[in-house]
């Protein structure tokens, strides 16, 4: 089994603006192509057009097993 541990739904290139259902379909076409059989999909800590939420990235995926999700955090203080 192959699994590729480090995927991310943003989009990076300026001006793309890709749906995250776009990113998903594309994910997986590129996982198929590569002989990939799982993907561990890393949100961001930071939420905006180009950086679906957890809640966006966990409905996108549901209906498909060949992905787990890993929740980007972000330190709300200066303490760890």
């Amino acid at each position: 089994m192959l699994i590729d541990c480090h995927v991310h739904l943003n989009n990076y290139a300026e001006g793309s603006g890709r749906p995250t259902h776009e990113n998903v379909v594309h994910l997986f076409k590129t996982m198929e192509e590569h002989g990939v059989d799982h993907a561990v999909v890393l949100t961001s800590y930071k939420t905006n057009v180009d950086r679906p939420s957890v809640e966006e990235v966990l409905e996108a995926l549901a209906a498909d097993p060949r992905s787990t999700v890993v929740e980007g955090l972000q330190w709300r203080s200066d303490q760890r």
